[in-house]
């Protein structure tokens, strides 16, 4: 592993050991299933990583994290079917993850 991935690593870890409870339970109430949920935590993580540099302050982590599970769940939520489809729809995954990182921040 080099330092970069140790560095990556360690940041994860610190958000999820911050706010790692808040944000599965939030994810299961909103999807309904464990698995799903511990799914959308990830990802969630994963959008954080990437866009480090652009996070708020740590004091706003919290919410800038449950804003984006409260985007990211709805389309993993199996109980969800029955929603409406949406009228536009990214074009790609980035452009997805990018309204989320405008939309939650």
């Amino acid at each position: 592993m080099t330092r970069r991935d140790h560095t990556a690593e360690a940041f994860v870890r610190s958000l999820f050991g911050h706010h790692g409870r808040s944000m599965l339970a939030y994810a299961e109430r909103l999807t309904g299933h464990r698995a799903v949920a511990e799914d959308v935590v990830q990802e969630a993580l994963l959008l954080a990583w990437r866009h480090a540099e652009h996070l708020p302050a740590p004091e706003h982590r919290r919410g800038w994290l449950l804003a984006v599970i409260h985007r990211i769940a709805p389309d993993r939520n199996p109980r969800s079917h029955h929603r409406e489809p949406r009228t536009t729809a990214p074009t790609t995954r980035a452009d997805h993850h990018a309204t989320l990182l405008h939309t939650a921040g």
